[in-house]
Parts: structure tokens; C-alpha cells; sequence
């Protein structure tokens, strides 16, 4: 019996061993090809081949090749060549078996890196130290064990995020057609893509736990460098594994790039627990590879040549999206596929369709009237945005507004349908409401910068601002309790939920507060628009300066009033222009009157202090609030300790305030001033330095501001220029274009503030174009009113600029300046109101919040 047993227990031992061998070493080596056809390789008398097993080749010149196992007939197997076939002697070439299935290896070390379509290094790095070899073809996922997508991936694009959000774990391909932006939508859903950050919940890291997986098919080199080249400059190739499959290689390579990108996404989705949004481009691309492949098999053809079982080899890769309970990340998919004709039901979108949540549409007719990114909601489908959107997850009346923008901009379409059959006089008023909200929708809404990034709460308020065209009542999709509480033009509009500031209370009030804009002394014109952004309703401008500077003051007055610079929510009836001086208080107890008659219940201003405590002893008789809002240009008075006077310090803190606004990282300040630039130390949080000053030297400034390396900002250029004339521009521009050099950083420059006068401002700009330096599409000007003129047309289509209209961008400046004229009103009214509950008509002394820093801190 012993013996028996011992018998077994050899037997079984042997039958181990000779399993674990087979499938670590290969068992036999093969010379036995009969056959070449394409990307397939016939192999004759081989024993106990495996479906899917890999096999190396070893061509006669040492080259060594691998691929994969596809079909077993007896003793024939049919092997598909990953490298290509080009080159294989039949009668020399050896085969090797491994009994092994194709595997990657995975690390979080992926991200950051690029690969080509095998899989291998192509960035001049080393190879990744594997933290595990998984299958290519991934594990199946247990249908009980999914979860339902829910929450949201926020793209930063508008018509994607408000109309077609996309949850986390869900599989939404973008239709697109050759000619059609969609490399350019691609790439900036990479440089934009994260999770919904929620202003009211605290930040715990959670929504930084993102990552992209990006595989590229059949792109040609222009399209793979410009992908690499875009990750690169703008700081998110850290977050994304890159995969590229150049049109020059082996076809066959096509069918493991996106296995091999869903692989590398399971890995870091699964076990290091991040959310994953993994885009392939262009799915049409792999698709050909298949059906290149069937055809060698000489398999029968389907629709339009493709294989039959093209729907089920999509869908062995869509289906690898989703979540899965008891693993904290998601794998969120993107495929974007070109459509042959513009044909949605060719096989390859018809099919997609099928297996996906939705689609996504890229209109030709939009990208031919140069609308960016044309994306066409009305086609346009998510299935599962139901659940990805709400209250906790985005905003309470998302939901509402997508589908009342969705119901106006498709009655907008047949509306514009029957305006070209009955003319537009036969048109009645509603349909001339809807016809203008068509317009702005697509000019406002859809169309939207290359590299503008809004959050969801930026495009829900884009939205409100498009709806309040219309009469409440028409507004038949929206609850009246949403109604209330964000369609009053003067109350909430869900500004609060656009940041992480707290100013979120609605101000209701009896009647419009409407405040009177004093426009300080020195350079008026310039500081025209900063005034105007702490001012949301105004009806009386009264512009205030010396004899010497009271024309330009009134010119810019005049502009803004013409120009309708203050956002549709203000209206300006008159302007005039008030001289103050000390002497004259009989002409400001007049004009305070005139001021009081008006119904202006608050005051800001004035430039000096002894005009201040009249008009503050003034205003306090005639109960008018007066917010004391000095603003000092001469930085040597300031420093002699002037009292009462808004010092340029706070100038570079409302900086400060606007760059972390818009969250810009990457910026070049340019100052004329001599002393701007310490000043500007003072204020500014600077972690990567270059200062550039032409009587400073480099390495003495690095020296001396050390201690302000290890602040936030990434990269900082400082441009100080002391003589202002041409050629001081010039040398500077060569000073700033030669450290840029040196350090390779220009091309991460994606901002430029500009504070100079007009005249300096001009001559910069002609300096920086004989240099070649304007290249950017989003550089900032913040300069003075009357720059607007004939001789900034030459940088018009180079440039957008923020705190006052522009001709050639207006209505993007008039949406900025209604954000940013919200945002310093509240700040000032609702503390005021939070301090003099009890003190109906006691003024409020603040001078822009240096005695109350509370106000904006």
C-alpha cells in the first residue's frame, strides 16, 4: 500500500514538475514555417501549442522578434508577429514556446514615462522596475462585484462637463471626423482632467489621487510630438503614462497598445487606488488593424470588410472601465475614434455606440465657423450623468440648467430653421429670444480657449448668465426654489461655489445698492477699471482727478459707459467729472448732495486725506456709507508715510488675489517702476526665481531673495525695466529672452501681466515682437483704459487682457469683470454689514482692507 502511495506521490511530482518547467523555459525550438502572409506566421508539427501563448522568433541575423499565438489547427499553429513579418526566412527562422500568456510589467513608476506600442521605453530612460507582470488581456471582473459609476471627472470644458458629464467608471467615446479638432480636445482634456474639488468640503488629498493613461494609435510623428510636446510644457506629463503607435509600425502592434494602456490603468487603478481616466485616439486606427488581420486569417468578412467579431473585440476593451467594489480607484474611458465620411453609422462608431455610455459629437459645421471645441449637445449623449451630478457632487441646480440650456438651444435650431423660410420680420418676440440665446450659447458657452480651464461651477454660472435672456417664466425645466435662489441677477448666482473664498451669502436688500466709482488723482484712467471691479451696480459715475488729468479721466469714463464695461448686470446714466481739493468744501457738500439725491447709498473714494475726513464727516450727516478706497501710485509718498493712502503694496496683493484666482503658475510680470520690484518681493510668494533687472545682476537677486525659493509658485520671471524708451525695452527683451534660453523654461511661460502705462505698455510690445517673444496665445495685459486703441491692433490676436474691456475679445473681459466685481463686493458689503448690524447709517471706514484684513484673507 506504502508503495502504492509512493508510486502517486512520484507520479504527481513529475506531472508538477514538468508544468512548472514548460511554462518558465520554452520546451521545444521550432524551424518548421510553412507559410507567410501579412503580420501571420504558419508553423507546422508543433506539439501542445497553447491559444495565446507567446512565441519568440529568432531571425538568421539574430533579430529577435515576438508574437502570439492566434489560432490551432492539429498540429498547426497560426502566430501573429507583434515586430512584423518583413524579413523572415522561413526556412531559417527559429520558434521558440514559452507557455506563456502576454504580460507587462506595471509600477506606478509608469506615470511620468512614454512607451511605444509595445510597451517598451522610448523616453531615453531606463526600464521600469516592475512591481508585478499582469496580463495584457486583463482579469474579468465579476458583474456582481461592479459599482455604478457615480461622481464626476471634471474636463474643464463646458459642453462636457454642465451638458455631458462624465462619471467616474464610465465609458464615453467622442465622435469625431479627419480635419476636426478632436487631437487638440484630446490633449486638453489631459492638461485639465482631475475630480470635482467642492469649495465647501475641506481638502484631503483625495482629489489629487488622479491619473491619466493616454494611448495614441496610428498617429503620424507630427501628432505623437505634439502630444508629447503639450504633456511636457504644461506640467501634466507627471500624472500620465503615455502610449505611442507611430503610422510607421508594424499594423499588428496596434492590437496590444490599448491592452497595454488598459493594463498599466487596471494597475494604478486597482491597486494604487487612484481614479484613472484612460484616453485612446484613434480606436478607427486599431479597428483597421483588426480588420488587416481577419483578412490575412482570410477569415469572412463583415460589414464594409471588418471582421464579425469586432463588436466583441471592442468590447473587450470598453468593458475594462468601471469600478469595483472594495477598490477605492476607477477606471474611466475616452475613446475617440475619426468617423470615415463624417458617417456615424459606419461599423466602427455604430458598433462603439452599442457598447458604450454615450457619445460625444464634434460638429464639422461648428469647427467650419471657428467655434473651439465644436462639440454639437444636441447629439451629444452621457447616460450615466444622472448619477455623477447633484448636490455632494456638483451643484444642486446642475441637473436643471443642462436640461433647460438643452430645451432653449434646440428650439434656438428651429427657430433658426424657420427664420430662413418665413425671413425674421415673421418672427415673434420669444422666437427673437431664442434666437439670441442660440447665438451666445454657441459664442459664450461652447466656444471656449484652448487652454482655458473652467471648473463646473464656472460653466453652471456661464449658464445662469445665458438663461436670465429669457423671462423667469419661460424658464419651464428649472424648479421654483432653484429659480429663487439663482436667476435674480443681483442675488446668488452661484459665484460663492467658484472658489474656495467664503462669500457665499446672498445680499438681499430692499432696493439696488448702487455705489458712486471715485477715480483717484494720479493716472485716473488707469485705475478706471479696478474701481469698477469693487462696484456691482453703479448708476452714477462720478470720475474724480486734478485739472491736469480730468480729460483722460472723463475719456475713460465716457469708454466704459460706451463700451458697456461694467457687465450687463450694471447701468451707468451719467458721468461727470468731480475736482477735489481740500479748499473746496462747498463744491463736495454739493456734489455729496447731488450724490445723496441720486439714491447712492454708498461712496467710494477719495485720493487724499484731508478731502477724506470731510467727505467722511459729510457722508456720515447725509447716511451715506463711505468705504475710504485710497489708491497711491507715487511709491516714494507712500514710503514717507503718508496716512490714510492705499500704498502700491496692496496693488501686488490684489496681484496676488487674481493669480491665485485663476491658479496661474507660470507667469512673467513686467514693471517700469524702480521700485516695484522690491515691493513686489515683499508681497509675492516666489518659488522658482528668475529675475531679470537690467542694473541688478542675476546671481546677487537669487542670492538675496534665497528665502523665497520655497514658496508655491513654480516659475516667476521678473522683468524691471528703468528706462522706459524703446531700446530699454529692447535690452531688457534680449536680457529676458536670453535667461529663458539658458534656463529652457520660456516655453512653460503661459502668462504675462504687463503693468506699465500705455506708452511704455506699446513700446514693449514692439520690442517683444521684434524679438519674437509674443508666441503666446495667453498672455495677460493688466494696463491702463485708454491702451485700447489702433496701435495695440498688431498684438490683438496674440493677446486677452483682464480688468477692462477690449475691442477685439470684450465679452470674455465683460464675464471676468462680472466675476471679479462679485467677488470684491461681497467681500467689502458683507463684512461692512457683518460689523454695523446695529449702526444703520454709521460709515465704514476701509481702506481696501488694510485695517480689516479679515475682508479678504
Amino acid at each position: 500500500m506504502a508503495a502504492a502511495v509512493d508510486v502517486n506521490q512520484g507520479i504527481t511530482n513529475q506531472k508538477t514538475a514538468t508544468i512548472r518547467n514548460y511554462t518558465t523555459n520554452p520546451r521545444l525550438t521550432y524551424k518548421t514555417v510553412t507559410g507567410v502572409n501579412g503580420p501571420l506566421v504558419i508553423l507546422g508539427d508543433v506539439k501542445f501549442p497553447q491559444y495565446a501563448e507567446i512565441v519568440k522568433l529568432t531571425l538568421p541575423d539574430g533579430t529577435k522578434r515576438s508574437g502570439q499565438v492566434l489560432e490551432i489547427t492539429r498540429n498547426k499553429a497560426v502566430v501573429q508577429v507583434f515586430e512584423g513579418t518583413a524579413g523572415i526566412d522561413a526556412k531559417n527562422t527559429i520558434c521558440e514556446f514559452t507557455g506563456d500568456i502576454l504580460r507587462t510589467p506595471v509600477s506606478e513608476d509608469m506615470l511620468g514615462r512614454i512607451f511605444n506600442g509595445s510597451g517598451k521605453p522610448i523616453d531615453k530612460g531606463p526600464p521600469v522596475l516592475a512591481e508585478d507582470f499582469l496580463d495584457i488581456n486583463g482579469q474579468p471582473i465579476n458583474p456582481w462585484s461592479r459599482i455604478y459609476p457615480e461622481e464626476m471627472i471634471q474636463t474643464g470644458i463646458s459642453a462636457i462637463d454642465v451638458m455631458n458629464s462624465i462619471a467616474r467608471g464610465q465609458k464615453i467615446p467622442i465622435f469625431s471626423a479627419a480635419g476636426l479638432p478632436h487631437n487638440e480636445i484630446a490633449a486638453q482634456i489631459v492638461r485639465q482632467g482631475g475630480l470635482v474639488k467642492l469649495p465647501d468640503r475641506p481638502h484631503d488629498g483625495k482629489e489629487d489621487n488622479f491619473a491619466i493613461v493616454f494611448a495614441a494609435m496610428g498617429v503620424n510623428m507630427e501628432t505623437a510630438r505634439f502630444f508629447k510636446q503639450d504633456f511636457e510644457e504644461n506640467g501634466s506629463m507627471e500624472n500620465v503614462c503615455l502610449f505611442l503607435n507611430l503610422a510607421n509600425d508594424p499594423t499588428i502592434e496596434r492590437i496590444i497598445t490599448p491592452r497595454l494602456a488598459l493594463t498599466a490603468a487596471e494597475f494604478l487603478a486597482y491597486q494604487c487606488e487612484k481614479h484613472v481616466l484612460v484616453v485612446l485616439t484613434d480606436m478607427s486606427s486599431y479597428a483597421e488593424a483588426l480588420r488587416e488581420v481577419s483578412a490575412a486569417r482570410e477569415e469572412v468578412p463583415g460589414r464594409r470588410g471588418f471582421p464579425g467579431y469586432m463588436y466583441t473585440d471592442l468590447a473587450t476593451i470598453y468593458e475594462r472601465a468601471g469600478r469595483v467594489e472594495g477598490r477605492n480607484g476607477s477606471i474611466t474611458q475616452i475613446p475617440i475614434l475619426s468617423m470615415p465620411n463624417d458617417d456615424i453609422t459606419h461599423p466602427i462608431p455604430d458598433l462603439t455606440g452599442y457598447i458604450t455610455e454615450g457619445q460625444i459629437y464634434v460638429d464639422r459645421q461648428l469647427h467650419n465657423r471657428q467655434i473651439y471645441p465644436p462639440i454639437n449637445v444636441l447629439p451629444s449623449l452621457s447616460r450615466l450623468m444622472k448619477s455623477a451630478i447633484g448636490k455632494g457632487m456638483t451643484r444642486e441646480d446642475h441637473a436643471d440648467v443642462s436640461n433647460q440650456l438643452y430645451a432653449c438651444y434646440a428650439i434656438g435650431k428651429d427657430v433658426q430653421a424657420m427664420k430662413a423660410v418665413v425671413g425674421e420680420e415673421a418672427l415673434s418676440s420669444d422666437d427673437l429670444l431664442y434666437l439670441e440665446f442660440l447665438t451666445k450659447f454657441e459664442k459664450n458657452f461652447i466656444s471656449q480657449g484652448n487652454y482655458e480651464n473652467r471648473t463646473v461651477f464656472e460653466s453652471l454660472d456661464i449658464g445662469w448668465q445665458l438663461l436670465r435672456i429669457f423671462p423667469r417664466e419661460m424658464l419651464k425645466r428649472i424648479p421654483a426654489s432653484i429659480l429663487d435662489k439663482y436667476y435674480p441677477r443681483g442675488g446668488a448666482t452661484g459665484q460663492s461655489e467658484l472658489s474656495a473664498a467664503s462669500f457665499a451669502v446672498p445680499i438681499t436688500a430692499p432696493k439696488i445698492i448702487k455705489f458712486d466709482i471715485k477715480i483717484v488723482r494720479l493716472s485716473p484712467s488707469k485705475h478706471a477699471s479696478l474701481g469698477v471691479m469693487c462696484a456691482p451696480d453703479v448708476s452714477t459715475l462720478l470720475v474724480e482727478g486734478e485739472h491736469e488729468y480730468a480729460a483722460s479721466a472723463f475719456q475713460a469714463a465716457v469708454h466704459m459707459i460706451n463700451h458697456r464695461a461694467i457687465t450687463a448686470n450694471c447701468s451707468i446714466e451719467q458721468a461727470s467729472v468731480l475736482y477735489v481739493k481740500s479748499a473746496e468744501p462747498f463744491l463736495l457738500a454739493l456734489k455729496l448732495g447731488e450724490v445723496a439725491n441720486a439714491g447712492i447709498s454708498v461712496l467710494v473714494g477719495p485720493p487724499n486725506a484731508e478731502a477724506s475726513e470731510m467727505i467722511e464727516r459729510l457722508c456720515a450727516e447725509l447716511g451715506i456709507v463711505f468705504i475710504k478706497y485710497f489708491w497711491h501710485t507715487n511709491s516714494c509718498d507712500a514710503h514717507q508715510g503718508a496716512l490714510n493712502v492705499f500704498p502700491v503694496e496692496e496693488y501686488y496683493h490684489l496681484l496676488v488675489n487674481l493669480i491665485d484666482y485663476w491658479q496661474w503658475e507660470r507667469i512673467v510680470l513686467v514693471f517700469a517702476k524702480s521700485s516695484s520690484l522690491s515691493i513686489f518681493f515683499r508681497v509675492f510668494s516666489v518659488h522658482y526665481l528668475l529675475c531679470s533687472v537690467v542694473n541688478f545682476p542675476l546671481f546677487s537677486a537669487m542670492c538675496r531673495f534665497h528665502h523665497l525659493l520655497q514658496k508655491r509658485y513654480t516659475r516667476v520671471i521678473l522683468l524691471e525695466v528703468d528706462d522706459s524708451s524703446y531700446y530699454g525695452f529692447l535690452r531688457a527683451g534680449k536680457m529676458l529672452r536670453v535667461i529663458c534660453d539658458q534656463t529652457n523654461c520660456w516655453r512653460n511661460i503661459n502668462r504675462l501681466l504687463i503693468d506699465m502705462s500705455p506708452s511704455a505698455t506699446h513700446r514693449f510690445l514692439q520690442a517683444a515682437l521684434m524679438l519674437g517673444m509674443i508666441n503666446l496665445r495667453n498672455w495677460y495685459l493688466i494696463t491702463s483704459l485708454d491702451t485700447i486703441s489702433d496701435n495695440m491692433e498688431p498684438y490683438s490676436h496674440n493677446m486677452m487682457r483682464i480688468g477692462l474691456a477690449t475691442v477685439w475679445d470684450e465679452e470674455r473681459t465683460l464675464n471676468v469683470l462680472g466675476e471679479l466685481q462679485q467677488f470684491y463686493y461681497e467681500r467689502f458689503v458683507n463684512s461692512w454689514r457683518s460689523n454695523n448690524r446695529d449702526h444703520k447709517h454709521t460709515p465704514y471706514v476701509c481702506t481696501f482692507c488694510s485695517c480689516c484684513s479679515h475682508c479678504y484673507q
